[in-house]
């Protein structure tokens, strides 16, 4: 199973950012998170995923799930779910954007060039959370998916 999806606005203070809730879901995985629009809107968002998602079924071996993105004058952290292929696996990993990584970024064609290869270990030492999924159900989601 897998899907990636826009949910609703998500409640905000003057102070904060204007977000809406996103959803992830992979067999042992379902994670709402914000994503804020500031920068990209849903449509941006929910555009760069499937554009991502295109390139995994047409043999990349990683796809960028951006969650999280700021201007490029003004870098900050961003977030992203990052889908490793390999074979008929593909393993979900979530990652965090440094502000001099997105300092670099040209165009969001770029984006994959962020992340390396797959890693279960941190620089720690540290088991990194990874959750599985197939190429099959992502094709099946793609299928079902329309661009916005």
């Amino acid at each position: 199973m897998f899907s990636i999806s826009i949910e609703e606005s998500a409640p905000t203070s003057s102070s904060e950012q204007p977000s809406v809730y996103g959803r992830i879901v992979a067999t042992g995985l379902n994670e709402r998170f914000l994503l804020p629009v500031h920068y990209w809107g849903p449509e941006e968002y929910s555009a760069q995923w499937l554009a991502a998602i295109d390139e995994l079924l047409s043999g990349a071996n990683r796809a960028v799930l951006v969650t999280s993105i700021c201007p490029p004058d003004d870098p900050d952290f961003g977030m992203c779910w990052v889908l490793y292929r390999e074979g008929k696996t593909v393993y979900v990993q979530n990652c965090l954007l440094f502000p001099e990584q997105l300092s670099k970024l040209a165009d969001r064609s770029e984006l994959t060039e962020l992340v390396g290869p797959r890693q279960t270990v941190s620089e720690d030492g540290e088991q990194i959370s990874e959750w599985r999924t197939t190429v099959a159900d992502i094709a099946h989601f793609r299928a079902t998916a329309t661009r916005r």
